[in-house]
């Protein structure tokens, strides 16, 4: 009897399966550390590193705001990319998890003093990196395509010359 799955565990496998596969691949690893992480990371540790510079010291009180702004970006853009998705779930676990950031946004605006609030943008920042993951797990553009996975064998030269051509 075949085990029929339930649409919890298929949302499950679906979550699994986004977070774990896209790691194979280079370009999506790259494009993960290097733009969204580096490059989109900016407005969280270049001002740590221009106060380093210039004082010797850095001011880690607006560590929470930046992370805020941040998570912010990265939500948004998750959520814009999944419009099209086909998982009606998806979307709406995205939606759950865009809810909650905002509400932790307006806690951190509201209140950004408390260590507490710095651990909590640490967090949903850990959670907006991962739905930027699920989200963008299985688009071509971070998928190295060769010639071997297009026809199913190794890709060889043409079968024969155009010696004989004529225009």
């Amino acid at each position: 009897m075949a085990h029929k799955q339930t649409k919890w565990t298929m949302f499950w496998n679906l979550l699994t399966h986004r977070l774990v596969s896209p790691w194979s691949e280079p370009p999506f690893f790259f494009h993960f550390f290097g733009i969204i992480i580096l490059i989109g990371g900016l407005g969280i540790w270049l001002p740590r590193f221009v106060d380093l510079m210039k004082t010797g010291t850095s001011d880690w009180t607006t560590v929470s705001r930046d992370l805020c702004t941040y998570y912010v970006a990265i939500l948004a853009t998750s959520q814009v990319d999944l419009i099209n998705e086909g998982s009606k779930t998806l979307r709406y676990f995205t939606n759950t998890i865009w809810s909650l950031g905002g509400i932790v946004a307006i806690l951190i605006f509201v209140n950004s003093t408390l260590h507490w609030v710095t651990a909590i943008s640490i967090i949903a920042t850990v959670l907006a990196l991962l739905m930027w993951v699920i989200t963008n797990s299985d688009k071509a553009d971070y998928i190295e395509v060769s010639p071997e996975d297009a026809f199913g064998k190794p890709a060889i030269g043409p079968a024969g010359t155009l010696e004989n051509f004529k225009h």
